[in-house]
């Protein structure tokens, strides 16, 4: 019997391989790819970004392939209800795509995202030792 496995599009503090680790339990193997038809902005008051449809936007980020039933229900864990898991396309480029999982906002927290751009380099610079502390 096989067993079902997920890929899942990452575009937020998971990026951070060491994160991904630690959360889901497992190394994984990634791949850049883009979600297309959707943003990333920064959630209010905290350091970590949600994403939301809007048709002329993308989002760039990793796809990781083939994730067990223990790391998917870990990484569901870590995310929470502000967050639903949505099957997406991402383009992994040359017009290749693939289906994916992806964490999109709930709608009923649309609200506590912001205008602002959510960048990794500034997470990793200012934040990263301050929500790894609050995480673990």
């Amino acid at each position: 019997m096989s067993q079902q496995s997920t890929n899942l599009f990452v575009y937020g503090t998971l990026l951070v391989p060491a994160i991904m680790q630690r959360v889901a339990g497992e190394r994984l193997a990634a791949t850049a790819g883009v979600l297309h038809g959707y943003v990333r902005k920064t959630v209010r008051g905290e350091v970590f970004p949600a994403i939301k449809p809007s048709p002329t936007e993308a989002v760039e980020g990793q796809l990781y392939w083939r994730l067990g039933a223990n790391a998917i229900r870990r990484l569901d864990a870590f995310e929470g209800p502000l967050y639903q898991r949505v099957e997406v396309n991402i383009e992994l480029g040359e017009g290749v795509h693939v289906a994916a999982d992806t964490y999109v906002i709930a709608l009923r927290h649309e609200t506590w995202m912001t205008d602002i751009d959510w960048s990794l380099e500034e997470f990793r610079r200012s934040h990263r030792d301050e929500f790894e502390r609050q995480r673990w």
